[in-house]
Formats: C-alpha cells, structure tokens, sequence
C-alpha cells in the first residue's frame, strides 16, 4: 500500500474518532518527565518544538515554542497536514526538539520509516525526538489502518535498528509503560471508557472490568493495557 493511501486511510479514520484528550497519566510519558512533561521540555529552553499528530494541540501554550500538526483538523491544529505535507513547512534541523507521541505508530515499515526520517532531519545536530510509541506487548494489531498482517511492530530491535540507521543515541533510555485496569480509579476508568473504540480489545477489557467493579467480583488476576515504549532521542 503507497504512503499516499496509508495516509488518507489514516486521516479518516482519526476524522471519525475525534478523541477528548485523557489526563496525562503518569503511563504516558517517561519517568523523568514526570510529574510535569511541559515543565520538563521547558527545562531545555527550546527555540522550536515540532508537535509531529498533536491532535488538539493540548501542549499548546504548555511547550514554549512549540507549532503542532495533525492530518486530522482538530480546531486547535497549527497546521492541517500529514508528514510529507509538513515538510514543507519545516526547514530541515531547524527544531531543538520534536515530539512524535503516538504519531509513529502503525503502519508498513515503509510508511513507518518515510515519516520517522522526516520528524529526524528536521531536528539540529544535538537537539531531541522524544517518542511514544505502541509496543509488541499490545494486542491491539487487529485495529490498526492497514490491518494487521502489514502493521510494523515496534519492539527493542526496531528501536535499535533505527538508533542506528539514523546515527543517534539514547539521551533517556526506553522504558515499557503501562497501566493496570484492576487498579485504575473509577475515574480513570471512566476516562479510557469515553476515548477507547467500541469493539476494540482495550474497549472490552475496560467494559469488564466495569462490570466486576459492578458486582463486586473480586480480580483474579491483573491486565496489562495500553503498553507502550517511551524514549528520548539525541540526533549526532
């Protein structure tokens, strides 16, 4: 499937799911960014940050400095675009810092790797990506936008293969992150039930949970859900 298509599949599909932005759970970010991810990019004094599928723009105003994209119109957007689109409003190395927290998530490998080179060469020498990124601990395959036999599997491998493609270096290790359904809050629960898709895994496992807490059955287990990889980036 060409970049072209994958891209229109992707646009609207996210144009149907217009999600609220959850709370930023401790899960969604790396360790050392916590308690405050704005507070943290800040600390490096950025000149320009680059949102790579900002959605709402929610770090808007929070990241000094900062224009966000989505191919999706969200009404906060700094731009309407897809990553080739981007690129021609960004000069290459011209940000300090560029986030891709989710926006390089499933695809072919091809589609993959077109847009990470792209959020790459528009970083300085010295500057940061600082990714999130679906890991091979997700079930989530089935749901994916070219369906799942095509969908590239992000996993420590391919994290590593591409630190090396693109000569760069660890500046915060990976770490898996993730949370666990059985201790969420009512609230937090309540949360992944208005953002997650009818029908989806993760929608399931949170449905019946809902429903244990219900009737007050008591957990047999605990379940893994919305794993992810979470890193920092230096570019050489």
């Amino acid at each position: 499937m060409s970049i072209d298509k994958i891209d229109q599949e992707v646009k609207e599909k996210y144009s149907k799911w217009k999600y609220i932005l959850p709370r930023a759970l401790e899960s969604r970010f790396h360790s050392t960014d916590m308690p405050d991810f704005a507070a943290s990019v800040n600390s490096y004094d950025p000149k320009f940050v680059i949102d790579c599928g900002c959605g709402f723009n929610y770090w808007k105003g929070k990241i000094q400095n900062l224009v966000g994209f989505d191919s999706t119109d969200y009404g906060n957007n700094d731009l309407v675009c897809n990553f080739t689109e981007a690129d021609n409003f960004f000069a290459k190395e011209s940000a300090d810092i560029v986030l891709v927290l989710g926006s390089i998530n499933t695809s072919n490998k091809e589609h993959i790797e077109h847009n990470l080179n792209l959020a790459i060469s528009w970083v300085k020498p010295g500057g940061y990506i600082v990714m999130r990124t679906r890991s091979d601990f997700d079930t989530l395959m089935k749901d994916l936008p070219t369906g799942g036999e095509n969908n590239f599997i992000w996993n420590a491998f391919a994290i590593k293969e591409y630190t090396d493609k693109y000569n760069l270096v660890f500046h915060k290790p990976v770490e898996l992150r993730y949370e666990i359904v059985e201790t969420l809050s009512e609230s937090d629960l309540e949360n992944y039930q208005e953002i997650m898709r009818p029908g989806s895994e993760s929608f399931d496992v949170i449905t019946r949970e809902v429903e244990r807490r219900k009737n007050s059955i008591k957990a047999d287990k605990l379940t893994m859900i919305k794993p992810k990889y979470c890193w920092w980036w230096q570019k050489r």
